[in-house]
């Protein structure tokens, strides 16, 4: 029982996100790099059947981490660029 509600839960949670970052006009779409952008739209869905199968619940546990992933990287790319940009700028005016 507990199982199954915590992975309703997850479900729900993914199709939530999911959906907001295959929207184009969301803001969050603006945080994934452009390569990813169209990748994103072929983010399988998964229903509460999922939370049956293991195979199926493992492969939205890890379709899941790879969009986290992609988007935390992007995110670290974008400061990575404000940082060199930083420093660059301290530099040329030493």
């Amino acid at each position: 029982e507990d199982f199954g509600s915590i992975a309703k839960q997850v479900i729900d949670d993914y199709q939530k996100v999911r959906s907001i970052y295959i929207n184009s006009k969301s803001l969050a779409s603006n945080e994934l790099p452009k390569f990813a952008r169209s990748a994103v739209q072929t983010l399988p869905t998964f229903d509460a059947d999922t939370a049956h199968d293991e195979t199926t619940f493992w492969k939205l546990v890890e379709t899941w981490q790879m969009l986290c992933n992609t988007i935390r990287q992007s995110k670290r790319t974008m400061l990575q660029n404000i940082v060199n940009e930083l420093s660059v700028n301290v530099a040329m005016r030493a």
